[in-house]
C-alpha cells in the first residue's frame, strides 16, 4: 500500500481522480482508496507548537515580565485541540489513523500544498511518528487530471524539500516568542495605567509615560519625527495641566470672594 497524505480534502479528490483503479471510501474512517493508493488528509494543522507552561508552570504567570525572554532550545510539538474546523474528525483521531496507516505503507506521498507552510504540515506528522520509510513529495501546484497525472510520475525524494519546512516552522517559533513578550508587555502596560490613574500620579511622570510611548514608535518613524511627536504631546499634556491649575486659582478665588 502507498499512502498519500495529503493538506486538505480537495487535495486528496484531485489526486484520486488521477488514480487508476476501484475507489473506495470505507463507513466510519477518514481515508479512502484508489487501487493500491490510500489517501488521508491531515485537514490543516494537527499539531501545534507548545505553549510555555507546558514545559514550567512557572510560565503561567502571564503578568511575570522578569520570565522574559522565553526561549527553548527545541520547542516542541503538542497535538492540536479540537476546533470547529475538526468537529467532525478530532485532531487526535486523525493523527492516529495516519499513525496506523504509516505502519501498513510501503512508502510515503507527500501531497502538501507547494509552500513552506504546505510542506510543514505533512512532514511535522512524519516527524511525529518517527517515520523513517521513504517519503516522496508530490508536485501539486496543477491540480487538474492531467497535471496530477505528470505529478504522480514525476515524484521526488521528500528529503530535498524539508528545509522549506523548516523555514515555516522557524517562522512559527519566532512569532509564539513575539506574542508571549506582546501578552506580557501589554499587561505591564495596562497594570501601569491602572497605577497611574489610581494614584494620580504629577504630569511630570505622564509626560516620561508619553516618552516612552513615541520612542515606541521607532519602527515607524525616523528619530527625528520621534522626538518631535514626543515634544507635541508634552506639550499638550504642560498645557493642560496649565488649564488645570487655572481653573483651581479661579474656584478658590471665588470661594475667597464669596467667603469675604
Amino acid at each position: 500500500m502507498k499512502l498519500i497524505i495529503a493538506e486538505k480534502p480537495a487535495l486528496v479528490s484531485a489526486i484520486a481522480d488521477a488514480l487508476d483503479g476501484p475507489r473506495k471510501s470505507l463507513q466510519g474512517s477518514t481515508y479512502m482508496t484508489v487501487g493500491d493508493y490510500t489517501l488521508i488528509s491531515v485537514f490543516g494543522h494537527l499539531l501545534e507548537l507548545k505553549e510555555p507552561e507546558d514545559y514550567d508552570e512557572c510560565y503561567k504567570d502571564r503578568k511575570n515580565i522578569s520570565l522574559l525572554p522565553i526561549y527553548f532550545d527545541d520547542w516542541g510539538l503538542k497535538v492540536k485541540e479540537p476546533d470547529a474546523k475538526h468537529k467532525d474528525s478530532p485532531p487526535e483521531e486523525r493523527l492516529n489513523e495516519i499513525g496506523r496507516l504509516l505502519k501498513q505503507c510501503e512508502y510515503v506521498i507527500h501531497a502538501g500544498d507547494p509552500d513552506e507552510e504546505g510542506q510543514l504540515l505533512i512532514d511535522e506528522v512524519l516527524r511525529w511518528f518517527h517515520y523513517k520509510g521513504k517519503a516522496y513529495r508530490l508536485d501539486t501546484l496543477d491540480l487538474t487530471e492531467a497535471g496530477m497525472r505528470r505529478a504522480l510520475k514525476s515524484l521526488t525524494d521528500n528529503r530535498l524539500h524539508e528545509n522549506s519546512g523548516w523555514s515555516a516552522y522557524a517562522r512559527s517559533v519566532a512569532d509564539a516568542i513575539v506574542v508571549v513578550l506582546a501578552v506580557k508587555l501589554r499587561g505591564e502596560d495596562a497594570r501601569a495605567r491602572e497605577a497611574a490613574e489610581d494614584a494620580e500620579v504629577e504630569y511630570e511622570q505622564q509626560l516620561v509615560d508619553y516618552g516612552d510611548a513615541g520612542h515606541r514608535l521607532r519602527s515607524d518613524l525616523s528619530d527625528h519625527d520621534v522626538v518631535e511627536q514626543a515634544h507635541e504631546v508634552c506639550d499638550n499634556v504642560l498645557n493642560e495641566n496649565r488649564q488645570h491649575d487655572r481653573k483651581k486659582l479661579a474656584v478658590k478665588s471665588l470661594i475667597s470672594d464669596e467667603s469675604g
